[in-house]
């Protein structure tokens, strides 16, 4: 039996010439900064969790997280409340 293959969506993205100019890049670079800068968007936001988007960015989770927290994003999905119950403050 073989592994079904996900279904993928291929997004066309216009970039300018000049952002090439400093330094030249394979297509595939691009590619895979703006899906990896994405799906940590879609972390944010809660659409997707850091475990699955780790795995579609073909990423370590600890290299992932470590992006994550270069940007900000939390893997805590916690609100003040939750938060403070978990530390013991409730």
């Amino acid at each position: 039996m073989s592994t079904p293959t996900p279904r993928t969506r291929t997004v066309p993205v216009a970039l300018p010439d000049e952002i090439f100019l400093a330094r030249p890049w394979r297509s595939e670079a691009p590619a895979r900064e703006l899906r990896t800068l994405w799906l940590i968007e879609r972390v944010g936001d809660r659409r997707v969790g850091f475990d699955k988007a780790a795995e579609l960015a073909g990423l370590p989770q600890a290299d992932f997280i470590r992006l994550l927290g270069e940007r900000g994003v939390t893997i805590f999905d916690l609100d003040d409340d939750e938060l403070a119950e978990e530390l013991g403050g409730k």
